[in-house]
């Protein structure tokens, strides 16, 4: 009967310090701290220069992309340049810059085209309904 009692008490002891250690566990996320997006890296193959899932920024009059670029120099410029974007990100084709896209897809034509200076391109594109995905563009150095 000792042995039982004592038995009883270990085991009382063993579930009271557990279910008092016992905690309910916290689920952590991972929150990238407050600040600018750092965009994509370009990525040079040859000579052409490109710029992957690149979101539309709404500007008065339409929308527009700024991509930084170190190879869009006063003098890649003057040789000349060849901008081509694809209107959805990773599954539509490249058209080449100006252009007014007419795309199975679009609701309506979208009038793209863009300005090149030293160190950025701007991908500027006027169209009757909001841009609210990605694309893509290269610049082909010549």
């Amino acid at each position: 009967m000792k042995i039982q009692l004592q038995f009883l008490s270990c085991l009382l002891t063993l579930i009271i310090s557990i279910t008092s250690c016992n905690k309910s566990p916290e689920v952590t996320t991972y929150s990238p701290p407050p600040g600018p997006s750092i965009p994509p890296t370009p990525i040079v193959i040859d000579n052409k220069e490109y710029f992957w899932g690149y979101s539309w920024q709404k500007i008065s009059g339409g929308y527009e992309m700024k991509l930084n670029s170190l190879s869009l120099t006063d003098a890649a410029i003057n040789r000349g340049i060849s901008v081509h974007l694809a209107i959805y990100t990773d599954w539509s084709m490249f058209n080449q810059l100006p252009l007014t896209l007419r795309d199975q897809f679009l609701p309506d034509t979208i009038n793209l085209s863009y300005t090149a200076m030293r160190g950025q391109l701007q991908v500027f594109a006027k169209a009757p309904f909001d841009l609210v995905w990605a694309s893509d563009v290269f610049i082909e150095y010549k």
